[in-house]
Parts: C-alpha cells; sequence; structure tokens
C-alpha cells in the first residue's frame, strides 16, 4: 500500500509528537496492510523531521508490531534522502 501524506506546504518543518499521533490517525491508520509492506511517502518540500513527530508517529505503529519488524511492514520514502536517513535514525538510534 502506498500512503502519501498530505501535509501543510507553509510548515517545511514538521515537529511534535502529537502532530505524528494524529498524522498517522488521520492518514495512515485505516490504509495500512498490517501483513504486507506499506510505503510511506513524505512530500518533497519536508526541509526538517523532528526525532518527537517520528516518535508519535510510530508509536501508533509499535502498538501493533514490534520496533523490529518495522521495515518488514513499512518502507519511508521522500524525495531528500536526508529525511528518510533522519526518520530511521530516529527509530533505531534514538529511540
Amino acid at each position: 500500500m502506498r500512503i502519501e501524506l498530505v501535509l501543510d506546504k507553509s510548515l517545511p518543518e514538521i515537529v511534535g509528537n502529537p502532530k505524528g499521533v494524529k498524522t498517522f490517525k488521520e492518514q495512515v491508520e485505516n490504509k495500512v496492510d498490517w501483513n504486507g509492506m506499506n510505503t510511506i511517502v513524505f512530500p518533497s518540500f519536508i526541509e526538517d523531521i523532528s526525532v518527537s513527530f517520528v516518535q508519535g508517529f510510530c508509536s501508533e505503529i509499535f502498538k501493533k508490531i514490534k520496533k523490529e519488524d518495522l521495515l518488514k511492514h513499512f518502507e519511508f520514502q521522500c524525495e531528500k534522502k536526508e529525511i528518510v536517513d533522519k526518520i530511521l535514525d530516529s527509530i533505531f538510534i534514538v529511540w
């Protein structure tokens, strides 16, 4: 399942645990294939993403699967490789 996130273009930096939870619940939760692969696409205008946003977003995922199984079910994409790197670092290094 390919899920393209719709975010506010006037806010190129996405921050905050509550915003991560809200984004997941409103745009992702009802579309996830828990038995297959899901591709979460972040808009190209995103310039930065905070650890707290990623933690909020992924906290909903980790209610259903273990962190070790994340990459079996989720792939993160953005035209800016550094955004994907920061997402993965936030999950596997910081958290």
